[in-house]
């Protein structure tokens, strides 16, 4: 039996789903200062189970040393209930997790609306 790779590789640029939900987090965490970032962002790698977490780079950025981890709770479009969090390394943004409270594997991104900064 084989085991699902804890990360698969994946290039491509940032849905406007993952963008929206990415400036949110950063705007409702009062650092917006990194909004600019977003346009630089693109996918490297997705989580191999199926939820929508995936791994950034930021090409071309200087930034501060900083680390923050912004998080904010609510529900998928189906009402599942998730917890976001928005990884930022080095004072770039690096990874978008998103993960069920429920257990549930496969789910979309949680809508804007429904989701409130912890």
């Amino acid at each position: 039996m084989s085991k699902e790779p804890l990360f698969v590789e994946e290039h491509r640029d940032l849905s406007a789903k993952e963008v929206d939900l990415i400036e949110w987090l950063l705007i409702k965490n009062n650092h917006s200062e990194l909004i600019e970032q977003i346009g630089k962002t693109s996918v490297v790698s997705k989580c191999g189970c199926g939820c929508p977490t995936i791994d950034l780079q930021v090409k071309e950025c200087e930034s501060d040393p900083i680390r923050l981890v912004l998080s904010a709770n609510g529900f998928s479009p189906v009402g599942i209930p998730v917890g976001v969090i928005l990884h930022v390394r080095n004072g770039l943004i690096s990874e978008l997790e998103v993960y069920s409270k429920d257990g549930t594997k496969v789910f979309g991104l949680p809508e804007i609306g429904k989701l409130q900064v912890e």
